[in-house]
């Protein structure tokens, strides 16, 4: 996986399909239940981003859950 994160205000955010990808979900998914998912985001130049910390904090919590199953 490769990601481009984007520097703003002190705060370093991916757009929609990079989140999606670190997340394993579909970007249309991610855009309906972000708000559920407790993501920080913002809109920049009509495009929607995702604060890298609260994507990567989910990430790590989605794996964890997985290995306990």
């Amino acid at each position: 996986m490769h990601l481009e994160p984007v520097y703003i205000s002190g705060v370093w955010w991916l757009d929609l399909t990079q989140a999606a990808e670190m997340l394993s979900l579909s970007p249309a998914s991610l855009k309906r239940h972000y708000v559920a998912y407790d993501l920080d985001s913002i809109v920049w130049h009509h495009v929607l981003l995702f604060r890298l910390d609260d994507v990567s904090r989910l990430s790590a919590d989605r794996l964890s859950q997985a290995s306990r199953h």
